[in-house]
C-alpha cells in the first residue's frame, strides 16, 4: 500500500475517532432507559450515585448524590457540585454550577432543571481536601412530556 493510501486511511480513522468522541462525554454511559432514576459512575477511588425521587422529567427536580470510597464507605467530607448540558442540540447551554448541601454522612442534596426532553450529560464534581475535583459524567435521558 502506498504512502498516499496510508495517509488517507489515517485521516479517515482520526476523523472517525474525533467524531465518536464529540458524540459522548468521556466516561459517560450510553443513555439509559427513560424509566431509570438512579445512575452510578466510578472513577479513581470514588463512586458517585445520582438519584432522582421519580424518573427524570422536564422541569426542576430534586436529586441526591451519594459518594462512596473504594471500600464502599460513605464520604461525607466532600464538596459536590453539578452541571447539566444537553447533548442533542448544538446551541449554547447554561454552564451554571449547581451546589449541593451535605448531610455530612455521604449524601448531597441538589436540584437539576431540565428545560427540554432528550439526552443530558450531568457532570458530578467531587472535591475532597486539597485535591482537584474528580468529574463523574452521567448520561440522563429526559422524556418529552
Amino acid at each position: 500500500m502506498g504512502k498516499a493510501a496510508l495517509a488517507t486511511i489515517g485521516i479517515f480513522l482520526t476523523a472517525l475517532f474525533i467524531f465518536a468522541g464529540v458524540r459522548q462525554a468521556p466516561g459517560a454511559e450510553k443513555a439509559p432507559s427513560p424509566d431509570t432514576k438512579v445512575f452510578t459512575a466510578k472513577q479513581a477511588d470514588l463512586a458517585a450515585t445520582l438519584a432522582f425521587a421519580k424518573k427524570p422529567r422536564l422541569g426542576e427536580q430534586p436529586v441526591t448524590v451519594t459518594v462512596k470510597d473504594k471500600a464502599g464507605k460513605n464520604v461525607g467530607n466532600a464538596t459536590v457540585t453539578l452541571k447539566a448540558r444537553m447533548t442533542d442540540h448544538k446551541m449554547p447551554t447554561d454552564d451554571t454550577i449547581i451546589p449541593t448541601k451535605s448531610d455530612k454522612k455521604g449524601a448531597y442534596a441538589g436540584s437539576l432543571d431540565f428545560s427540554m426532553g432528550g439526552e443530558w450529560d450531568v457532570s458530578v464534581y467531587i472535591a475532597r481536601d486539597k485535591t482537584p475535583a474528580v468529574v463523574f459524567p452521567i448520561r440522563v435521558k429526559v422524556p418529552w412530556e
